[in-house]
């Protein structure tokens, strides 16, 4: 009977130790994730304030009992950082930035934002005022620019009306 009850207990302890080896597994991961996301070399370089909103983190989605939960987990696998009563608005903003741009890929891989015909209108733009003006745009400082201005000037435009309802 003796060597059945050390054999059970053994088994327990092997158990244990094992599932403590993945918890601290899944804590290094965490850790590592974080690091990156937050373009973090070295923990021991950022402020006590920092540090704990690491630490917050950390204990957010882990536990050295149950190892990663949900939210570990899918910070691991997406980079969705979880908000709560504490997050800064670097990591508000941040969440936010995420989903608008979830956002926007799904609305513009149904309905792109240009598409070869605009290339070829905005070509053809290009070419008329180069016709007109005797020289070649320069593509890295000068219609690349003014293209992004103008867009950027269009679309708050239009976000204006939606955010003063």
């Amino acid at each position: 009977m003796n060597s059945y009850n050390d054999a059970y207990n053994k088994s327990r302890r092997d158990a244990k130790v094992h599932n403590l080896k993945i918890y601290e597994e899944q804590r290094i991961d965490l850790v590592n994730a974080i690091k990156k996301e937050y373009c973090i070399s070295d923990l021991s370089t950022l402020s006590e304030g920092k540090k704990q909103a690491v630490r917050n983190l950390i204990t957010e989605m882990w536990s050295p009992k149950t190892g990663l939960n949900k939210k570990g987990e899918d910070f691991i696998q997406n980079g969705n950082i979880p908000l709560n009563e504490s997050s800064d608005s670097s990591q508000i903003k941040r969440d936010y930035v995420k989903k608008v741009n979830v956002l926007l890929d799904n609305k513009f891989a149904v309905n792109p934002l240009f598409n070869k015909s605009d290339a070829r209108n905005l070509a053809e733009i290009k070419e008329d005022i180069e016709k007109k003006i005797g020289r070649k745009l320069d593509a890295k400082t000068e219609y690349r620019l003014w293209f992004y201005d103008a867009v950027c000037a269009y679309v708050n435009k239009h976000l204006k009306d939606i955010f003063s309802k």
